[in-house]
């Protein structure tokens, strides 16, 4: 519980920087409204504008509650309100331009992510691909050859935590490594079970 407090202020700050980006590209939807839509149909302009100020509002109400927030239940709920506006804007934000809905990246699902990948390696019917051998399995969990599962999964979990975009703020680039991390695991998981 501490270790939370201690990151409060870090996390309210990185909020207020979400908030902030999305209240510029609120702002940009009304500009683009105005500029594209008043002449040409007007109804759908002040449909439109009526929403975005809403948006407005809603953004800062959210930003005056984030200093309100002083235990972890409070500031969670305050982050999905965020998220959820966030969502409904983009909907908002793709109709006014004309475009298919961007979602927001959801926090990453190592779960979606394992099962995917062994639904991918039994389509391609390449159990461990990326992996040659086991002492190379070992080799990419950073344990020495011959090491117990127990030792095994805690690399693994370890490393994968390392690597969870969840960790590194949403960054998807370690994909590939964190399939190797899979494969790996997954042939001396094989192996030792034998």
């Amino acid at each position: 519980m501490n270790n939370w407090r201690e990151n409060l202020p870090e996390r309210q700050q990185k909020l207020r920087q979400r908030i902030a980006e999305v209240q510029t590209r609120v702002q940009d939807g009304l500009s683009y409204a105005f500029d594209r839509l008043l002449t040409e149909r007007m109804d759908t302009y002040f449909s439109l504008e009526e929403r975005l100020q809403e948006f407005e509002r809603l953004f800062l109400n959210i930003d005056r509650e984030i200093e309100c927030t002083i235990d972890l239940t409070s500031f969670q709920r305050l982050e999905e309100r965020f998220n959820y506006l966030e969502d409904y804007f983009e909907e908002v934000d793709s109709e006014l331009r004309g475009r298919p809905v961007r979602r927001r990246n959801r926090k990453f699902s190592f779960f979606h992510f394992f099962r995917q990948w062994q639904a991918e390696q039994e389509r391609s019917g390449q159990a461990a691909s990326e992996i040659r051998d086991v002492a190379e399995a070992y080799q990419v969990l950073g344990i020495a050859g011959g090491s117990d599962l127990k030792t095994v999964t805690a690399a693994f979990r370890r490393m994968v935590k390392d690597l969870h975009p969840d960790t590194r703020d949403g960054d998807r680039s370690t994909e590939p490594q964190l399939r190797k991390l899979m494969a790996a695991y997954q042939l001396i998981k094989r192996e030792l079970r034998q």
